[in-house]
């Protein structure tokens, strides 16, 4: 009965989804940037005590039903204005080794708003073997945008099953061409 709960939901919230007239409201992530976020979408608390980790969260937000994320983090690798091409191959690397099947709808350097961007907008499917001898893989839709600021990485992820990923993905960009990010 659970799960039909949130399956009614999901068709309930389906045509608003889908058509992009779920309502937004700009939300102020710090002094300097702010977005776009879906009003579907709650915000998370963020982790007080960051100082041991390297990437540094600054937004987190679930859906109201748990099925999708948007983190906003920033990342203490530096990254020099020459350094876009390599910074680029060094991410589809990694996507690549974290999932065992990835398919790129996005793989791009764009401008959003003034500022340059890598975009990576994949589904990807993580293999997963028993000891029964069953398989049951996992399928996930990513969007994933990168840009340089003050010589670091700032990142925004959006994640979901890939299942959900026709309700999400006009959200998603929705959500994520939205950056507003003050020098």
């Amino acid at each position: 009965m659970k799960h039909m709960s949130k399956f009614s939901s999901v068709l309930l919230l389906m045509p608003l989804m889908v058509t992009g007239q779920l309502k937004y409201s700009n939300f102020k992530i710090n002094d300097r940037i702010s977005m776009k976020i879906a009003e579907n979408m709650i915000p998370l608390e963020v982790e007080a005590d960051i100082s041991t980790y390297s990437r540094a969260s600054l937004a987190s937000f679930a859906s109201d039903d748990g099925e999708a994320i948007l983190g906003v983090n920033s990342n203490s690798m530096t990254w020099g204005e020459d350094d876009t091409s390599i910074i680029r191959e060094f991410y589809r690397a990694s996507f690549r080794s974290m999932f065992d099947q990835i398919a790129f709808s996005q793989d791009t350097i764009a401008l959003i708003n003034g500022r340059e961007f890598l975009i990576f907008e994949f589904e990807g499917i993580i293999e997963n073997n028993n000891v029964f001898g069953g398989k049951k893989n996992t399928n996930y839709y990513s969007y994933i945008q990168y840009t340089r600021y003050n010589d670091k990485v700032l990142l925004f992820n959006f994640g979901c099953k890939a299942r959900m990923a026709a309700a999400w993905k006009n959200i998603a960009r929705i959500m994520m061409e939205s950056e507003k990010i003050k020098k």
